[in-house]
């Protein structure tokens, strides 16, 4: 399924033989509403799921979109809204990467130093 939101709506294509499967959204575990499915090519169906605004709040928001008959899992999606999160993982990820950067750097600085005859490497 290809992914992207708008208009307070998620949007996708789904390929099926045959029918496809009723799809519903969930959010919290629970049915929020019903996708609609519009055909979009030989075994293509576009995919539109509304996302209720009063599901929209601070924080992370996952909803999920499975097979109405069986539960089955096709496809999840989250929704990160309001002040980052103390937490938040891509805050965490952001602070590895500046770490990173300083022992590069630190790390070209000693080996620039060792080449240019330092034999201790610099002091750095």
């Amino acid at each position: 399924m290809q992914t992207r939101i708008a208009g307070g709506a998620w949007h996708g294509i789904l390929s099926a033989c045959g029918s496809p499967p009723a799809i519903d959204l969930l959010g919290a575990g629970e049915v929020l509403c019903r996708a609609r499915l519009m055909p979009a090519g030989a075994g293509q169906w576009r995919v539109v799921a509304d996302i209720p605004p009063n599901r929209l709040h601070d924080g992370v928001q996952t909803f999920v979109l499975v097979r109405a008959d069986t539960g089955a899992r096709l496809c999840a999606f989250s929704i990160v809204a309001g002040l980052p999160v103390g937490d938040d993982i891509r805050a965490e990820i952001e602070l590895l990467r500046a770490e990173v950067e300083l022992l590069k750097r630190a790390l070209r600085r000693a080996l620039r130093a060792r080449a240019e005859g330092g034999a201790d490497g610099g002091g750095a």
